[in-house]
């Protein structure tokens, strides 16, 4: 366990018990950091990232998980 988790395939993201039953799917236009490692979204997608915790808490959580894509 840590901070996230990662998986290769979205199916097997959502089969993942962190996620729950309507998860939040974003989509990361960019990684930034020395290993690349920082997902970058859009302010849009961050404000809904921000007011979706408000109500669930889900990342004091740590119910995240990061789909990559193997190719990459």
């Amino acid at each position: 366990t840590g901070v996230v988790g990662y998986v290769s395939d979205l199916d097997l993201a959502r089969k993942t018990p962190r996620v729950g039953e309507n998860p939040l799917l974003i989509r990361a236009i960019g990684r930034q950091g020395s290993f690349g490692a920082h997902a970058v979204v859009t302010n849009e997608d961050a404000e809904w990232i921000l007011r979706e915790n408000k109500e669930t808490a889900f990342l004091e959580k740590f119910r995240v998980v990061f789909v990559l894509d193997p190719r990459k």
